[in-house]
């Protein structure tokens, strides 16, 4: 099994919340840190933040193997992901942003 496709590099902040490396670098650059697409926490990769980003991961990885066994349009296989109560409340999330937004 191969590893994650992105590493996250966490510290704790001076209040004692667990931020980004690469967040507490862009704050001290003067950079502006991006929101998640989702929830308001700090976007981490690809607009999304850390607990998106992996149910991201985990949605767009696993559609390929859904279409193939029940022959899953990308809209029906969002819409399976909603309904089914086994799915995680984070990909549940994933899944309506992308079915709202068309991606």
């Amino acid at each position: 099994m191969a590893g994650p496709l992105f590493k996250f590099e966490r510290r704790e902040d001076a209040r004692g919340h667990c931020v980004s490396i690469q967040n507490a670098r862009r704050k001290r650059k003067g950079e502006e840190i991006l929101k998640c697409r989702i929830c308001s926490r700090d976007a981490v990769e690809n607009g999304y933040c850390e607990l998106h980003a992996k149910a991201y991961e985990n949605v767009t990885k696993n559609y390929e193997v859904w279409r193939k066994a029940l022959e899953l349009s990308w809209k029906e296989y969002l819409s399976e992901i909603v309904k089914n109560p086994l799915t995680g409340e984070r990909a549940k999330e994933v899944a309506q942003y992308l079915s709202l937004n068309k991606e």
